[in-house]
């Protein structure tokens, strides 16, 4: 499936933003699947959520150095926020900002 959005949410590897990330997307999402964690070779970890014709891929890549999201939905109001242009993943300071949906 072909990923048009590609967003560098952090640029450098961070397990705990990488898991705020999924927890954003499981919130803003909540009908879509989410696959079990995958872990590569190299410690990457790659959370995949997908719901009919869609899929969103998020990324700690260890070969890039980054926190990444791939996706073939636009995510710019969920990462940005709608009007305030703040990355909502780094606004999220705790677990406890997050529904308890999402935390499961």
């Amino acid at each position: 499936m072909n990923k048009p959005y590609d967003y560098t949410i952090n640029p450098t590897n961070s397990p705990e933003v990488f898991k705020r990330t999924c927890s954003l997307i499981e919130a803003s999402f909540p009908g879509m699947k989410k696959d079990e964690l995958l872990i590569d070779v190299d410690g990457s970890t790659i959370q995949i959520f997908g719901e009919e014709d869609h899929e969103i891929i998020v990324y700690d890549d260890y070969d890039i150095g980054a926190v990444i999201v791939k996706s073939d939905v636009d995510l710019s109001d969920v990462i940005n926020g709608p009007q305030t242009g703040t990355r909502k993943i780094r606004s999220i300071e705790s677990y406890s900002d997050i529904p308890a949906a999402a935390q499961a």
